[in-house]
């Protein structure tokens, strides 16, 4: 849910930036703008296609472990555009995205806000406790990808607002 959000927001921000640029040809003649779209439209579809992929394995109840390794991966994707795509979109407005009556600052910052619920460095460090022949489980002791205290028995998830 968190990574849909995610790819949705990012999604938005990208959309506007196409309009606001498409609009202006001082800023879509520049090559150098077009390459940046070209990154973020890369960026989306690598989040939408991680995102698609794990959902399927899921569907189909491949194991849970590995979905769970997925789904860890889709989410630090879906982050990076969130907090990319905005972010160097004012690179590509100028002072002008600070104004209010365009909504990037806005999502930048929403954006900020909502990545907070969950530190990816723990995350990206689970994967590469894999990557390294360290297993990764998601039932086993610790249930689902959220971090907590060792042998609480339940899931980072299932104590929020505990």
């Amino acid at each position: 849910a968190y990574a849909s959000n995610h790819l949705g927001s990012a999604q938005g921000a990208f959309d506007f930036l196409i309009e606001y640029i498409g609009s202006r040809p001082d800023l879509s003649g520049s090559e150098a703008v077009r390459v940046k779209l070209g990154q973020m439209d890369a960026r989306l579809f690598a989040a939408r296609s991680c995102l698609r992929s794990t959902a399927a394995r899921l569907d189909r109840g491949d194991d849970p472990d590995e979905c769970e390794a997925d789904a860890v991966r889709t989410m630090h994707l879906a982050k990076d555009a969130v907090l990319s795509i905005p972010y160097e979109g004012f690179d590509l407005v100028g002072a002008r995205a600070c104004h209010e009556r365009y909504p990037l600052g806005q999502m930048m910052r929403d954006a900020r806000t909502f990545t907070l619920h969950f530190r990816d460095d723990l995350y990206v460090e689970r994967l590469a406790q894999l990557a390294l022949g360290n297993g990764f489980s998601a039932k086993g002791g610790r249930g689902g990808s959220t971090p907590f205290e060792e042998g609480s028995g339940a899931t980072g998830q299932a104590t929020a607002g505990a």
